[in-house]
């Protein structure tokens, strides 16, 4: 059975403090977060949480990647296109 972090979380606040330190340590850019992923999941298994990564739960064409359809990732006319995308 899972921890419940949750429903005790004072015992757990130096133990989610560590995590968020080590989360932070080596930041990623979005859709780029491996080593971070890695990480969470290593965790929340060790905890008897059962995680699902990658392709079980990213839709590929929905990740903000190079496409033909937006251009180049990292080009200003691409930012700028994503950038609209997601305001509108």
């Amino acid at each position: 059975m899972p921890h419940t972090l949750v429903s005790d979380l004072p015992s757990h606040l130096s133990f989610l403090t560590q995590c968020r330190r080590h989360i932070h340590r080596r930041p990623e850019e979005g859709w780029t977060e491996f080593e971070t992923t890695w990480f969470i999941h290593e965790t929340l298994s060790a905890m008897g949480y059962e995680t699902r990564v990658g392709i079980e739960v990213v839709e590929p064409e929905a990740a903000m990647v190079p496409s033909r359809r937006f251009g180049r990732s990292g080009t200003s006319a691409c930012l700028s296109r994503w950038r609209s995308r997601s305001i509108s």
